[in-house]
C-alpha cells in the first residue's frame, strides 16, 4: 500500500507538470496568435524558438521552400520574434526606402549578430561623458563597437579613390611577380589572398611593412564573422569567447597589430597633419574622429579602440565578397560565358591603363550580375513602428523583424527576364538597366546604400583586369564533379561548380576548389 500511494503520488505530479506545460504551451500560442499579422503563418510546435534553427541553419532553403509553399509573404515565428518574409515587389521598395528611425537595418543586425562584431570597452574612456560626446557626434544609428557609415563613406570618395589606384596596382604587379611563369591555381584561394592584400593596403597604406601583410591577411580571413559559425566546433569557440571574454579573442589579437600603426596615425593628426586624397582609409577615420571630438586630443585618443573597431568593420566588408567576385568573374571569363570573356578582352584592349572602374563598363556588368546571381543572403530591418504593407494595406506592428530574401528577389522572374542565366547585358545602361526597378539589393537599396560599392568594384575590377593583361587563363575542368539539385536550381550555367545552400550570407563561395591554368604573357 506504501508503495501504490508513493506511485500515486507521482503519477499526480507528472500529470500537474504535463498539464503545466501544456498550459504554458497555450497560453504562449493564443498570446502570439493576437499580435499575428493576417499574412499565411507557418505553424510550429516549439515555443519561442520556432523555425530560427531552419532559418539560421540554411536561409536560402527555408525562404525558398516557404515562398514555394504560400505563394509570396508569409510570417513565421523565430527565436520569440514575429519575421515577415517579403516577396512582394511594392512592400520590398517600402520597407528599404522606410527612413532607419522608422524600420532600423542597424537594429536588426545589431539584434541577430551585433555580439558577435568587434565591442567597445568602456573602461577605455575616462568618464562616461567622453563617451557619450563621442556617441552624440559620431551617428544616430550605430551599436557599440561597429563602425559608423559617415567615416566609411569618407574614405570612399572617388578622388581618394583614383589616388589609391598607383599603390593598389604596384601591389598586383609584385603579387604577380611572385608566382611561376605557368601552373595551376585554386582561383577562389588565389584571389582570397590579393584582395585581402589589396584591403589592407587601401586600409593602412605603407604604415604596414611588406613583411607583415600576410599575417595581417591571414588574421582578417580567420576573423571573418561567417568562418566563426563555419562547422559545430567554430560556433563553439565563438560562443565561448562572446560568453566569456565579451567578444572573440582574435578581434584583440587584430587591434593588437593595428594600435602602433593606428597611434602614430592619432598622434600625427593631433600635430597638425593634413589630410591628403592618397592617404589611407584609417586616416580618413582618425581625421573624421577629430572633428567629431571638436579637434580635442583627449577625445581623439578616447575613440582608439573604436577606430580599430572601424578599421576592422571595413575590412570585413570588403573582403568578404569581392575576392568571390573576382573569382566567379575570372570563371566566367574563362568559360566565355554568354560571350562574357570575349567582351571583357576586347575593353581591355581598348583601355590600357585603368585610373577608374568608369573606364571599363564591360567589366562593372559582369561584376554587378555576379552581386545579382551569387548572393545567397537576406536584406533585415526591425520595425521601430507599425508599418503599413502596401500590397494589402495591413498594418504589420512595431517590434516585427522584417526579412527581404535577396536570394529569392534577384530570382523573381517578374523582376528580372530569365533570372537564372548568367547576362552581364541585363545592366546596359544602353538598354534595360534593371537596376532602375529598385529590386537590385546586390549593394545595398534604399536609404542604406552601400558606401563601400565604388572600392568593391574598383578592387575586383583591378584584379581581374591586371590578370588577363598579364597572364592567359584556362578553366581546368573537372569532369567528375557532379551538379547537385540546389546548384542546378540556383544558377542555369552547365557543369557549374557546387554551391552551399547553407551559406548566410556574402557572396556564394564553391563547395569546391575551382582550378585554373595559367601562363605568363
Amino acid at each position: 500500500p506504501t508503495m501504490m500511494r508513493g506511485l500515486d503520488a507521482s503519477l499526480k505530479t507528472s500529470a500537474a507538470v504535463v498539464l503545466a506545460v501544456a498550459g504554458a504551451v497555450v497560453t504562449w500560442s493564443v498570446f502570439t496568435r493576437k499580435k499575428r499579422s493576417r499574412l499565411p503563418h507557418l505553424g510550429s510546435w516549439i515555443p519561442y524558438v520556432g523555425h530560427g534553427p531552419a532559418f539560421f541553419s540554411a536561409s536560402c532553403v527555408f525562404c525558398q521552400r516557404n515562398k514555394e509553399k504560400f505563394g509570396g509573404n508569409f510570417s513565421a515565428t523565430i527565436f520569440g520574434s514575429q519575421w515577415i518574409f517579403l516577396y512582394n515587389k511594392e512592400d520590398i521598395k517600402s520597407a528599404m526606402r522606410a527612413p532607419e528611425k522608422h524600420v532600423s537595418m542597424y537594429i536588426a543586425i545589431s539584434r541577430i549578430a551585433g555580439n558577435f562584431f568587434p565591442q567597445e570597452d568602456n573602461r577605455e574612456y575616462k568618464t562616461p561623458e567622453i563617451k557619450a560626446k563621442l556617441y552624440r557626434g559620431s551617428s544616430p544609428t550605430h551599436w557599440d563597437g561597429v563602425s559608423t557609415t559617415p567615416h566609411i563613406a569618407q574614405s570612399m570618395r572617388s578622388r581618394k579613390l583614383r589616388a589609391w589606384v598607383p599603390s593598389l596596382r604596384k601591389l598586383l604587379t609584385t603579387s604577380f611577380a611572385a608566382l611561376p611563369d605557368s601552373g595551376e591555381i585554386d582561383v577562389f584561394k588565389w584571389c582570397s589572398d590579393v584582395v585581402g592584400a589589396i584591403t589592407i593596403v587601401a586600409i593602412f597604406g605603407d604604415a604596414v611593412p611588406q613583411n607583415k601583410v600576410k599575417e595581417f591577411v591571414k588574421l582578417f580571413e580567420e576573423a571573418e564573422i561567417d568562418r566563426g559559425f563555419s562547422d559545430p566546433l567554430m560556433s563553439l569557440g565563438t560562443m565561448f569567447d562572446v560568453a566569456v571574454y565579451g567578444e572573440r579573442q582574435i578581434y584583440r589579437q587584430i587591434r593588437e597589430l593595428i594600435y602602433p600603426v593606428l597611434d602614430k596615425e592619432i598622434e600625427n593628426v593631433i600635430a597638425g597633419a593634413k589630410e591628403l586624397d592618397d592617404e589611407p582609409a584609417m586616416t580618413s577615420f582618425v581625421h573624421s574622429w577629430f572633428q567629431i571630438g571638436n579637434r580635442d586630443p583627449t577625445m581623439l585618443r578616447a575613440a582608439r579602440r573604436r577606430i580599430a573597431n572601424d578599421c576592422l568593420f571595413f575590412t570585413f566588408a570588403a573582403t568578404a565578397n569581392s575576392f568571390a567576385n573576382a573569382a566567379w568573374l575570372l570563371f566566367h571569363v574563362c568559360r566565355n560565358t554568354r560571350g562574357t570573356g570575349d567582351r571583357i578582352r576586347e575593353e581591355l584592349e581598348r583601355v590600357k591603363v585603368i585610373d577608374d572602374v568608369d573606364m571599363l563598363p564591360e567589366l562593372e556588368k559582369a561584376i554587378l550580375e555576379i552581386t545579382r546571381l551569387y548572393n545567397p543572403g537576406q536584406s533585415l530591418r526591425q520595425l521601430q513602428q507599425s508599418w503599413v504593407m502596401p500590397s494589402t494595406g495591413e498594418e504589420i506592428p512595431a517590434g516585427c523583424m522584417v526579412c527581404i530574401p535577396v536570394f529569392d528577389a534577384h530570382r523573381d522572374p517578374l523582376l528580372f527576364a530569365d533570372p537564372l542565366e548568367f547576362d552581364p547585358q541585363r545592366f546596359d545602361t544602353n538598354g534595360r538597366d534593371e537596376r532602375s526597378n529598385g529590386l537590385f539589393l546586390g549593394f545595398g537599396a534604399g536609404v542604406h546604400p552601400c558606401t563601400g560599392r565604388k572600392f568593391a568594384v574598383l578592387e575586383t575590377s583591378l584584379l581581374v583586369s591586371e590578370a588577363l593583361k598579364s597572364f592567359e587563363w584556362e578553366l581546368v575542368d573537372d569532369d567528375t564533379r557532379l551538379e547537385d539539385p540546389f546548384t542546378q536550381a540556383s544558377i542555369n550555367v552547365p557543369r557549374h561548380p557546387r554551391l552551399n545552400p547553407a551559406q548566410p550570407n556574402s557572396i556564394f563561395r564553391p563547395l569546391d576548389p575551382v582550378r585554373i591554368r595559367y601562363k605568363r604573357k
